[in-house]
């Protein structure tokens, strides 16, 4: 009896030492994998030049004389999908003396060849105050992958041989500026809501309200 119970317990260790020793080898089906996500940043830029600008030409100008200033807007290679805007300020009583007040200004001071891809944004612009502001809009522009030249806003400043004394006394005797500004932002996600909503999110403090 002794004997049998002996073989017991010698089976009973022996099974248990076998379920240690599988234990300790199985292996589980296991599978480890890590999905990686890399993005890349769009880029917009723009480029405002006025090549053929020379300031001297612009001194003590009379009636006659036709000064160069060709500001013209350029979108960089591999800039997003954008909408171009231009601000051009000046006195009002230049901007009265303008072709973009009078439809003939032939015989004032005249902003010649506004370019054709540019249209005049009514609502945002402001003829009231004594420095007209005048916003030029670009239909919304596609991504590029080359630079891409938007052409000219306008190419010379022109002050007709027309112009009487009249006229000079009233545009002034005084220096006066004309200045060009060029915002760009990306067009993604205002598609509908269009360029205005665009501008007023990317520079609310010059569109916004």
């Amino acid at each position: 009896m002794k004997n049998l119970k002996k073989i017991i317990v010698a089976a009973s260790l022996c099974a248990a030492i076998g379920a240690t020793a599988i234990a300790g080898t199985l292996a589980y089906f296991t599978d480890t994998k890590e999905a990686v996500n890399t993005f890349t940043v769009g880029d917009l830029g723009i480029v405002l030049d006025e090549p053929n600008w020379v300031e001297q030409n612009a001194l003590d100008v009379v009636p006659g004389r036709t000064v160069a200033k060709d500001p013209g807007v350029t979108i960089e290679a591999g800039s997003v999908a954008s909408y171009v805007r231009v601000v051009v300020t000046m006195p009002k009583v230049v901007y009265d003396y303008s072709n973009f007040y009078h439809e003939n200004a032939e015989a004032l001071v005249l902003f010649q060849n506004q370019s054709e891809y540019v249209t005049v944004n009514e609502a945002a612009s402001d003829f009231e105050s004594d420095t007209v502001k005048i916003v030029l809009d670009y239909g919304m522009m596609s991504a590029t992958t080359e630079a891409t030249d938007l052409g000219d806003i306008f190419t010379d400043v022109t002050f007709s041989e027309k112009i009487t004394n009249a006229d000079a006394a009233l545009i002034g005797s005084d220096e006066w500026d004309i200045g060009i500004t060029a915002y760009a932002t990306q067009a993604e996600g205002f598609e509908i809501a269009g360029a205005d909503a665009a501008f007023k999110a990317a520079f609310p403090t010059v569109f916004g309200e």
